[in-house]
Protein backbone atom coordinates (compact mmCIF):
# COMPACT_ATOMS: atom_id res chain seq x y z
CA UNK A 1 0.00 0.00 0.00
CA UNK A 2 1.40 3.35 -0.94
CA UNK A 3 1.46 6.41 1.79
CA UNK A 4 -0.10 9.70 0.17
CA UNK A 5 2.45 12.85 1.13
CA UNK A 6 0.15 14.68 3.86
CA UNK A 7 0.33 18.50 2.99
CA UNK A 8 1.43 20.59 5.89
CA UNK A 9 -0.89 22.12 8.21
CA UNK A 10 -0.25 25.72 9.73
CA UNK A 11 -2.54 24.21 12.50
CA UNK A 12 -0.94 21.02 12.76
CA UNK A 13 2.22 20.85 15.41
CA UNK A 14 3.64 17.53 13.84
CA UNK A 15 4.48 20.35 11.28
CA UNK A 16 6.56 22.65 13.44
CA UNK A 17 10.00 22.15 14.11
CA UNK A 18 12.48 23.05 16.93
CA UNK A 19 15.03 25.74 16.45
CA UNK A 20 18.87 24.64 16.89
CA UNK A 21 20.03 27.06 19.58
CA UNK A 22 23.88 26.93 17.96
CA UNK A 23 22.15 27.78 14.68
CA UNK A 24 23.30 31.39 14.05
CA UNK A 25 20.18 31.80 11.48
CA UNK A 26 17.63 30.77 14.77
CA UNK A 27 18.88 34.00 16.53
CA UNK A 28 20.99 37.11 16.28
CA UNK A 29 24.91 36.78 16.27
CA UNK A 30 25.30 38.86 19.26
CA UNK A 31 23.31 36.79 21.23
CA UNK A 32 23.85 33.19 19.24
CA UNK A 33 25.61 32.20 22.70
CA UNK A 34 22.76 33.34 25.12
CA UNK A 35 19.80 32.60 23.60
CA UNK A 36 18.46 29.11 23.87
CA UNK A 37 15.01 27.35 22.95
CA UNK A 38 14.38 23.78 24.63
CA UNK A 39 10.63 23.59 24.74
CA UNK A 40 9.73 26.15 22.43
CA UNK A 41 9.11 24.78 18.81
CA UNK A 42 8.30 27.07 15.76
CA UNK A 43 8.52 27.03 12.06
CA UNK A 44 11.60 27.50 10.32
CA UNK A 45 9.94 29.93 7.82
CA UNK A 46 8.27 31.95 11.24
CA UNK A 47 11.35 32.10 13.14
CA UNK A 48 10.62 35.02 15.40
CA UNK A 49 14.32 37.00 16.58
CA UNK A 50 14.76 37.66 20.02
CA UNK A 51 14.73 41.19 20.22
CA UNK A 52 17.79 43.22 21.25
CA UNK A 53 16.06 44.77 24.31
CA UNK A 54 16.17 41.60 25.98
CA UNK A 55 19.91 40.67 26.25
CA UNK A 56 19.86 41.75 29.95
CA UNK A 57 17.52 38.81 30.58
CA UNK A 58 20.94 36.77 29.98
CA UNK A 59 22.23 37.84 33.37
CA UNK A 60 21.26 36.58 36.72
CA UNK A 61 19.61 38.83 39.17
CA UNK A 62 21.66 39.56 41.93
CA UNK A 63 20.90 38.78 45.44
CA UNK A 64 22.47 41.92 46.17
CA UNK A 65 20.35 43.84 43.79
CA UNK A 66 16.99 42.32 45.93
CA UNK A 67 18.94 42.85 49.30
CA UNK A 68 20.08 46.38 49.20
CA UNK A 69 16.78 47.23 47.35
CA UNK A 70 14.52 45.79 49.95
CA UNK A 71 16.83 47.29 52.37
CA UNK A 72 15.84 50.73 50.70
CA UNK A 73 12.51 50.47 50.79
CA UNK A 74 12.56 49.84 55.04
CA UNK A 75 14.90 52.77 55.60
CA UNK A 76 12.57 55.17 53.52
CA UNK A 77 9.24 53.81 55.56
CA UNK A 78 11.61 53.95 58.75
CA UNK A 79 12.59 57.48 58.11
CA UNK A 80 8.76 58.57 56.70
CA UNK A 81 7.69 57.59 60.17
CA UNK A 82 10.10 58.89 62.54
CA UNK A 83 9.23 60.99 65.38
CA UNK A 84 11.85 63.93 65.13
CA UNK A 85 10.44 65.68 62.31
CA UNK A 86 7.33 66.95 63.77
CA UNK A 87 8.57 69.72 66.58
CA UNK A 88 11.25 71.74 64.91
CA UNK A 89 12.13 75.37 64.95
CA UNK A 90 13.56 76.12 61.59
CA UNK A 91 11.15 76.02 58.75
CA UNK A 92 11.21 73.63 55.88
CA UNK A 93 12.38 70.99 58.06
CA UNK A 94 10.26 68.39 56.46
CA UNK A 95 11.55 69.46 52.68
CA UNK A 96 15.24 68.92 53.67
CA UNK A 97 14.21 64.80 54.92
CA UNK A 98 12.43 64.71 51.60
CA UNK A 99 15.61 65.86 49.45
CA UNK A 100 18.01 63.70 51.67
CA UNK A 101 15.49 60.48 51.24
CA UNK A 102 15.77 61.08 47.65
CA UNK A 103 19.08 61.50 47.60
CA UNK A 104 19.53 58.20 49.27
CA UNK A 105 17.24 56.86 46.67
CA UNK A 106 18.78 57.76 43.69
CA UNK A 107 22.04 56.58 45.01
CA UNK A 108 21.28 53.32 45.97
CA UNK A 109 19.20 52.96 42.31
CA UNK A 110 22.01 54.30 40.34
CA UNK A 111 24.90 52.04 42.21
CA UNK A 112 21.94 48.84 41.38
CA UNK A 113 21.04 49.77 37.96
CA UNK A 114 22.71 52.51 36.25
CA UNK A 115 25.18 51.27 33.55
CA UNK A 116 28.61 51.66 33.52
CA UNK A 117 30.79 54.28 31.80
CA UNK A 118 34.22 54.37 30.60
CA UNK A 119 35.76 54.07 34.34
CA UNK A 120 36.23 50.97 36.04
CA UNK A 121 38.41 52.13 38.99
CA UNK A 122 38.45 52.21 41.90
CA UNK A 123 34.85 50.26 41.29
CA UNK A 124 32.32 50.59 39.27
CA UNK A 125 29.77 51.41 41.72
CA UNK A 126 31.78 54.91 42.74
CA UNK A 127 31.34 56.16 39.74
CA UNK A 128 27.23 54.90 39.08
CA UNK A 129 27.19 56.45 42.76
CA UNK A 130 27.66 59.58 41.66
CA UNK A 131 25.66 59.74 38.43
CA UNK A 132 23.37 59.63 41.31
CA UNK A 133 24.14 62.63 43.12
CA UNK A 134 24.51 64.20 40.10
CA UNK A 135 20.86 63.72 38.79
CA UNK A 136 20.06 65.06 42.26
CA UNK A 137 21.46 67.99 41.97
CA UNK A 138 19.88 68.37 38.66
CA UNK A 139 16.45 67.65 39.61
CA UNK A 140 16.85 70.06 42.47
CA UNK A 141 18.72 72.86 40.18
CA UNK A 142 15.79 72.08 37.50
CA UNK A 143 12.56 72.52 40.60
CA UNK A 144 14.30 75.84 41.41
CA UNK A 145 14.26 76.99 37.61
CA UNK A 146 10.88 76.09 36.74
CA UNK A 147 8.82 77.43 39.87
CA UNK A 148 8.31 81.18 40.67
CA UNK A 149 10.64 83.22 41.83
CA UNK A 150 8.95 84.10 45.34
CA UNK A 151 8.76 80.09 45.68
CA UNK A 152 12.23 79.09 44.52
CA UNK A 153 13.50 81.95 47.14
CA UNK A 154 11.40 80.02 49.97
CA UNK A 155 12.93 76.67 48.69
CA UNK A 156 16.28 78.17 48.76
CA UNK A 157 15.81 79.26 52.37
CA UNK A 158 14.68 75.99 53.05
CA UNK A 159 17.92 74.64 51.43
CA UNK A 160 19.94 76.62 53.41
CA UNK A 161 18.03 77.65 56.98
CA UNK A 162 21.14 79.27 58.46
CA UNK A 163 22.01 81.98 55.74
CA UNK A 164 19.83 85.19 55.26
CA UNK A 165 17.27 85.17 52.45
CA UNK A 166 18.07 86.24 49.27
CA UNK A 167 15.90 88.84 49.04
CA UNK A 168 17.85 90.51 51.66
CA UNK A 169 20.47 92.96 50.89
CA UNK A 170 23.93 91.11 50.59
CA UNK A 171 26.19 91.19 53.35
CA UNK A 172 29.33 93.30 52.82
CA UNK A 173 32.57 90.51 51.92
CA UNK A 174 30.46 87.89 51.17
CA UNK A 175 33.24 87.23 48.63
CA UNK A 176 35.44 89.60 50.33
CA UNK A 177 37.03 92.71 49.19
CA UNK A 178 40.72 92.82 51.21
CA UNK A 179 42.55 91.66 47.94
CA UNK A 180 42.03 94.87 46.81
CA UNK A 181 44.60 96.53 48.27
CA UNK A 182 47.11 96.51 45.95
CA UNK A 183 49.85 98.13 47.32
CA UNK A 184 53.12 95.76 46.79
CA UNK A 185 54.12 94.69 50.21
CA UNK A 186 55.16 91.83 51.91
CA UNK A 187 52.11 91.39 54.01
CA UNK A 188 50.10 91.96 51.02
CA UNK A 189 51.61 89.00 49.25
CA UNK A 190 51.91 86.86 51.75
CA UNK A 191 47.93 87.23 52.71
CA UNK A 192 47.63 86.37 49.36
CA UNK A 193 49.34 83.58 48.92
CA UNK A 194 47.94 82.40 52.08
CA UNK A 195 44.40 82.53 51.54
CA UNK A 196 42.05 80.30 50.62
CA UNK A 197 41.30 81.28 46.96
CA UNK A 198 45.23 80.89 45.89
CA UNK A 199 44.88 76.99 47.28
CA UNK A 200 41.74 76.76 45.33
CA UNK A 201 43.64 77.73 42.63
CA UNK A 202 46.28 75.62 43.05
CA UNK A 203 44.02 72.42 44.05
CA UNK A 204 41.87 72.72 40.96
CA UNK A 205 44.72 73.66 38.07
CA UNK A 206 46.11 70.32 39.16
CA UNK A 207 43.00 68.41 38.87
CA UNK A 208 41.92 69.87 35.68
CA UNK A 209 45.56 68.89 34.44
CA UNK A 210 44.86 65.39 35.29
CA UNK A 211 41.26 65.56 33.54
CA UNK A 212 42.18 67.87 30.63
CA UNK A 213 45.91 65.96 30.20
CA UNK A 214 47.13 68.94 27.57
CA UNK A 215 49.27 71.83 28.56
CA UNK A 216 47.55 73.71 25.74
CA UNK A 217 44.21 73.35 26.48
CA UNK A 218 44.69 73.90 30.16
CA UNK A 219 46.75 76.98 29.25
CA UNK A 220 43.88 78.56 27.00
CA UNK A 221 41.63 77.23 29.49
CA UNK A 222 43.30 79.74 32.48
CA UNK A 223 43.68 82.34 30.10
CA UNK A 224 39.96 82.63 28.98
CA UNK A 225 38.84 82.51 32.71
CA UNK A 226 41.22 85.27 34.13
CA UNK A 227 39.38 87.07 31.29
CA UNK A 228 36.06 86.24 32.19
CA UNK A 229 36.77 87.54 35.65
CA UNK A 230 37.71 91.13 34.43
CA UNK A 231 34.15 90.93 32.02
CA UNK A 232 31.81 89.97 34.70
CA UNK A 233 33.32 92.76 37.56
CA UNK A 234 29.59 94.63 36.17
CA UNK A 235 28.04 91.44 38.01
CA UNK A 236 30.27 90.44 40.71
CA UNK A 237 31.87 93.66 41.91
CA UNK A 238 34.12 91.10 43.71
CA UNK A 239 35.89 89.57 40.21
CA UNK A 240 38.06 92.76 40.38
CA UNK A 241 41.89 91.99 41.24
CA UNK A 242 44.88 93.55 41.57
CA UNK A 243 47.00 93.33 38.59
CA UNK A 244 49.80 91.57 39.91
CA UNK A 245 47.71 89.21 42.27
CA UNK A 246 45.81 87.96 39.14
CA UNK A 247 48.77 87.61 36.13
CA UNK A 248 51.28 86.47 38.29
CA UNK A 249 50.07 85.04 41.42
CA UNK A 250 46.59 83.56 39.86
CA UNK A 251 47.86 83.10 36.48
CA UNK A 252 51.48 82.30 36.72
CA UNK A 253 52.45 80.72 39.63
CA UNK A 254 49.57 79.18 41.04
CA UNK A 255 47.83 78.43 37.74
CA UNK A 256 50.64 77.52 35.79
CA UNK A 257 54.00 77.01 37.76
CA UNK A 258 52.49 74.69 40.92
CA UNK A 259 49.27 73.37 39.56
CA UNK A 260 49.44 72.29 35.78
CA UNK A 261 53.52 71.53 36.41
CA UNK A 262 52.01 69.09 39.26
CA UNK A 263 49.99 67.81 36.89
CA UNK A 264 51.69 67.21 34.44
CA UNK A 265 54.66 65.56 36.88
CA UNK A 266 52.04 63.64 38.17
CA UNK A 267 51.11 62.15 34.57
CA UNK A 268 54.70 61.39 33.90
CA UNK A 269 55.06 59.77 36.79
CA UNK A 270 52.12 57.22 37.13
CA UNK A 271 52.15 56.64 33.64
CA UNK A 272 55.98 55.26 33.67
CA UNK A 273 55.03 53.72 37.06
CA UNK A 274 51.83 51.89 36.11
CA UNK A 275 52.40 51.23 32.47
CA UNK A 276 53.23 47.43 32.74
CA UNK A 277 50.23 46.77 35.31
CA UNK A 278 46.83 45.10 34.77
CA UNK A 279 44.00 47.04 35.66
CA UNK A 280 41.01 45.61 37.05
CA UNK A 281 38.71 46.32 39.66
CA UNK A 282 38.97 43.12 41.15
CA UNK A 283 39.75 43.60 44.74
CA UNK A 284 40.42 40.09 45.95
CA UNK A 285 44.30 39.36 47.86
CA UNK A 286 46.86 38.17 45.79
CA UNK A 287 48.65 34.40 46.69
CA UNK A 288 52.06 34.72 48.34
CA UNK A 289 53.97 34.85 51.17
CA UNK A 290 52.83 37.18 54.45
CA UNK A 291 55.29 40.18 53.27
CA UNK A 292 54.46 40.06 49.53
CA UNK A 293 50.87 40.10 50.42
CA UNK A 294 50.89 43.45 52.04
CA UNK A 295 53.72 44.82 49.25
CA UNK A 296 51.35 43.30 46.40
CA UNK A 297 48.09 44.31 48.20
CA UNK A 298 49.29 47.45 48.94
CA UNK A 299 50.35 48.10 45.40
CA UNK A 300 47.07 46.76 44.23
CA UNK A 301 44.99 49.04 46.11
CA UNK A 302 47.21 52.15 44.75
CA UNK A 303 45.94 50.90 41.31
CA UNK A 304 42.42 50.54 42.04
CA UNK A 305 42.30 54.25 43.30
CA UNK A 306 43.66 55.99 39.89
CA UNK A 307 42.64 55.24 36.40
CA UNK A 308 43.00 52.34 34.00
CA UNK A 309 45.69 54.90 31.53
CA UNK A 310 47.76 58.23 32.31
CA UNK A 311 48.06 58.38 28.53
CA UNK A 312 48.53 62.13 27.49
CA UNK A 313 45.33 63.05 25.64
CA UNK A 314 45.81 64.26 21.76
CA UNK A 315 42.26 66.54 21.33
CA UNK A 316 43.19 68.04 17.94
CA UNK A 317 45.98 65.83 16.64
CA UNK A 318 44.94 67.30 12.59
CA UNK A 319 44.17 70.44 13.45
CA UNK A 320 40.50 69.81 12.12
CA UNK A 321 38.27 73.02 12.28
CA UNK A 322 34.89 71.22 13.72
CA UNK A 323 37.37 69.47 15.88
CA UNK A 324 38.61 72.91 17.48
CA UNK A 325 35.20 73.71 18.16
CA UNK A 326 33.76 69.91 19.73
CA UNK A 327 37.43 70.08 21.92
CA UNK A 328 36.33 74.20 22.84
CA UNK A 329 32.54 72.83 24.21
CA UNK A 330 34.36 70.77 27.15
CA UNK A 331 36.58 73.56 28.85
CA UNK A 332 34.23 76.09 28.01
CA UNK A 333 31.32 73.91 30.10
CA UNK A 334 33.75 73.56 32.77
CA UNK A 335 34.42 77.41 32.90
CA UNK A 336 30.93 77.98 33.45
CA UNK A 337 30.28 75.73 36.01
CA UNK A 338 33.63 77.52 37.90
CA UNK A 339 32.30 80.59 37.16
CA UNK A 340 28.52 79.64 38.38
CA UNK A 341 29.89 79.51 41.83
CA UNK A 342 30.88 82.71 42.63
CA UNK A 343 27.22 83.83 41.29
CA UNK A 344 25.41 81.25 43.57
CA UNK A 345 28.07 82.63 46.49
CA UNK A 346 26.42 85.96 45.15
CA UNK A 347 22.65 85.18 44.74
CA UNK A 348 22.60 83.24 47.65
CA UNK A 349 24.19 85.29 50.04
CA UNK A 350 27.10 82.26 51.11
CA UNK A 351 29.75 82.76 53.15
CA UNK A 352 33.02 81.89 51.41
CA UNK A 353 33.61 78.95 53.81
CA UNK A 354 30.37 77.45 53.13
CA UNK A 355 30.69 74.02 53.51
CA UNK A 356 28.16 73.70 49.80
CA UNK A 357 31.23 75.60 47.98
CA UNK A 358 33.69 72.75 48.98
CA UNK A 359 31.03 69.92 48.89
CA UNK A 360 30.04 71.29 45.03
CA UNK A 361 33.28 72.02 43.74
CA UNK A 362 34.76 68.39 44.81
CA UNK A 363 31.62 66.47 43.43
CA UNK A 364 31.58 68.57 40.34
CA UNK A 365 34.91 67.93 40.10
CA UNK A 366 34.87 64.17 40.42
CA UNK A 367 31.96 64.22 37.84
CA UNK A 368 34.20 66.20 35.23
CA UNK A 369 36.76 63.25 35.06
CA UNK A 370 34.85 60.92 33.59
CA UNK A 371 32.72 63.38 31.83
CA UNK A 372 36.29 64.53 30.03
CA UNK A 373 37.11 60.76 29.00
CA UNK A 374 33.45 60.56 27.34
CA UNK A 375 34.33 63.27 25.30
CA UNK A 376 37.65 62.67 24.13
CA UNK A 377 36.50 59.43 23.10
CA UNK A 378 32.95 60.56 21.04
CA UNK A 379 35.37 63.56 19.39
CA UNK A 380 37.83 60.94 18.83
CA UNK A 381 35.15 58.45 16.96
CA UNK A 382 32.91 61.34 15.33
CA UNK A 383 36.42 62.59 13.44
CA UNK A 384 38.15 59.12 13.55
CA UNK A 385 37.97 60.07 9.32
CA UNK A 386 40.01 63.01 9.80
CA UNK A 387 42.46 61.77 12.33
CA UNK A 388 45.46 61.30 9.53
CA UNK A 389 47.69 58.10 9.07
CA UNK A 390 49.01 58.30 12.67
CA UNK A 391 45.78 57.48 14.04
CA UNK A 392 45.38 54.60 11.44
CA UNK A 393 45.89 52.35 14.44
CA UNK A 394 43.37 53.97 16.22
CA UNK A 395 40.53 54.01 14.25
CA UNK A 396 41.32 50.07 12.80
CA UNK A 397 41.04 49.20 16.56
CA UNK A 398 37.46 50.69 17.00
CA UNK A 399 36.23 50.03 13.77
CA UNK A 400 32.35 49.57 13.45
CA UNK A 401 31.78 50.74 16.93
CA UNK A 402 29.23 54.57 16.73
CA UNK A 403 30.34 58.07 18.19
CA UNK A 404 27.99 58.60 21.05
CA UNK A 405 28.30 60.58 23.62
CA UNK A 406 28.56 58.92 27.72
CA UNK A 407 25.74 59.37 30.05
CA UNK A 408 27.82 60.93 32.47
CA UNK A 409 28.67 63.41 29.87
CA UNK A 410 25.24 64.15 28.78
CA UNK A 411 24.09 64.47 32.33
CA UNK A 412 26.88 67.07 33.54
CA UNK A 413 25.95 69.20 30.56
CA UNK A 414 22.76 69.28 31.10
CA UNK A 415 23.55 70.47 34.75
CA UNK A 416 25.63 73.12 34.43
CA UNK A 417 23.50 74.70 31.71
CA UNK A 418 20.52 74.12 34.12
CA UNK A 419 22.09 75.98 36.81
CA UNK A 420 23.29 78.70 34.67
CA UNK A 421 19.80 79.33 33.68
CA UNK A 422 18.51 79.83 37.16
CA UNK A 423 21.48 81.60 37.96
CA UNK A 424 20.11 84.05 35.15
CA UNK A 425 17.02 84.04 36.11
CA UNK A 426 17.07 84.56 40.30
CA UNK A 427 19.86 87.45 38.88
CA UNK A 428 17.73 89.15 37.06
CA UNK A 429 14.22 89.08 39.40
CA UNK A 430 16.00 89.14 42.49
CA UNK A 431 17.72 92.69 41.30
CA UNK A 432 21.07 91.58 41.46
CA UNK A 433 20.97 92.47 37.42
CA UNK A 434 18.84 95.58 37.33
CA UNK A 435 21.20 98.47 36.48
CA UNK A 436 24.11 96.22 35.34
CA UNK A 437 25.09 96.96 31.58
CA UNK A 438 29.07 96.18 30.34
CA UNK A 439 30.04 99.28 29.23
CA UNK A 440 32.10 99.46 25.71
CA UNK A 441 35.75 98.81 27.51
CA UNK A 442 34.04 95.25 28.28
CA UNK A 443 32.32 94.06 25.05
CA UNK A 444 34.32 96.50 22.23
CA UNK A 445 37.94 93.72 22.80
CA UNK A 446 35.60 90.87 22.88
CA UNK A 447 33.85 91.84 19.46
CA UNK A 448 37.00 92.55 18.15
CA UNK A 449 38.26 89.67 19.04
CA UNK A 450 35.57 87.54 17.75
CA UNK A 451 35.64 89.27 14.43
CA UNK A 452 39.46 88.25 13.78
CA UNK A 453 39.01 84.79 15.33
CA UNK A 454 36.00 84.34 12.86
CA UNK A 455 37.92 85.12 9.66
CA UNK A 456 40.62 82.92 11.05
CA UNK A 457 38.11 79.74 11.41
CA UNK A 458 36.76 80.31 7.96
CA UNK A 459 40.03 80.49 6.28
CA UNK A 460 40.83 77.53 8.21
CA UNK A 461 37.69 75.72 6.89
CA UNK A 462 38.55 76.64 3.30
CA UNK A 463 42.33 75.74 3.27
CA UNK A 464 41.61 72.58 5.18
CA UNK A 465 38.62 71.10 3.67
CA UNK A 466 38.90 72.96 0.34
CA UNK A 467 42.38 73.27 -1.01
CA UNK A 468 45.07 71.58 1.24
CA UNK A 469 45.36 70.35 5.22
CA UNK A 470 48.86 72.71 5.47
CA UNK A 471 48.38 76.02 6.94
CA UNK A 472 50.30 78.82 5.65
CA UNK A 473 52.43 80.76 8.16
CA UNK A 474 50.30 83.87 8.09
CA UNK A 475 47.05 82.18 8.55
CA UNK A 476 48.99 80.42 12.27
CA UNK A 477 49.70 84.40 13.36
CA UNK A 478 46.26 85.83 12.34
CA UNK A 479 44.92 82.69 14.70
CA UNK A 480 46.98 84.15 17.83
CA UNK A 481 46.38 87.87 16.70
CA UNK A 482 43.17 87.37 17.54
CA UNK A 483 43.38 87.22 20.71
CA UNK A 484 45.23 90.21 21.07
CA UNK A 485 42.30 92.97 21.54
CA UNK A 486 41.63 90.90 24.46
CA UNK A 487 44.73 92.25 26.24
CA UNK A 488 42.79 95.90 26.40
CA UNK A 489 40.69 94.43 29.18
CA UNK A 490 43.93 94.70 31.54
CA UNK A 491 43.06 98.43 31.94
CA UNK A 492 39.95 96.95 33.96
CA UNK A 493 42.53 95.49 36.93
CA UNK A 494 42.73 97.54 39.96
CA UNK A 495 46.49 99.09 40.63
Amino acid sequence: MRLRSRRPSPHDPRDFKCADPDSPTAHDEDETKYAYSDTACVRQSHARKPRSSNVFRIMNESPWQLTYGTLLLFGLFALALNPWNVHVEQPGAGFRQGMWALLVFLSVYSVLNTRDGLLRNPHPGFWRMLHGWNLWYCMIATVILVIPTGDGVVVMGWIFPAVDSPKTPAVEGTLGLDHLTCSITWENVVRQLCSIWFLAHCLGWWAKMLMLRNLGTCLVYSTFFELSELSLQFLVPEFQECWWDSMILDWLLANLLIGMMAGKLTLASLKTKLSDMTVSYDWAPHPGNKREGVVCRAKHTFRQLTPGSWSEYHWNPANDPVTLVLNCVVWMIMAVAEVNSFFLINILHLPRNHPFNYIRQSLLCLLAVPACEEWYEYTRHARAHMLGKEWFEYTTQFKGRKPRIGHSCWLMGMTVIIETMAVIKYGISLGHVKNARPGPEIWLPWAASLSLFTTYFALHCWFFYGKQRTLPTWLRVLKWSSFLPLMFLCRLYAF
